[in-house]
């Protein structure tokens, strides 16, 4: 992932004519660009609200299970069973990486009512994560 960072921020640089020693996350920050990780994130979200909302395509809905319990909840409906996994690559399969990365929304994120909301509300959460204030 850090040589995707670097490329990343090699095109940034480019583009807006920065020197190479200049801190990179305001050119990304001027830019409205996502660093690497949340731009990972972004895509992995965006798939899994896609597949929650269409339920399509079935091998990764089948990816994607809503915890059963005895009671109600009131998160309940909006979470996701994240599968456990010892080994690093595990971790980045879509069926642990995916349900992680929903739960991790605040609830105006995941209770999105459309693509379009979702997208902006999505992107919008990341970038505070990735530069805060």
């Amino acid at each position: 992932m850090q040589k995707l960072q670097r490329i990343q921020n090699s095109v940034a640089r480019a583009i807006t004519k920065t020197r190479k020693h200049d801190h990179i996350k305001p050119v990304l920050q001027k830019l409205h660009w996502l660093p690497v990780e949340q731009r990972i994130a972004f895509k992995t979200g965006l798939l899994v609200y896609k597949t929650l909302q269409s339920g399509q395509p079935e091998y990764l809905k089948s990816m994607l299970n809503h915890p059963k319990h005895r009671h109600s909840t009131r998160f309940a409906d909006s979470l996701l069973n994240v599968p456990r996994t010892n080994t690093e690559t595990g971790k980045r399969a879509f069926s642990v990486s995916g349900p992680k990365i929903w739960n991790s929304l605040p609830l105006a994120v995941r209770s999105s009512n459309s693509l379009g909301s979702f997208r902006s509300r999505l992107k919008t959460h990341l970038f505070k994560l990735a530069f805060p204030p």
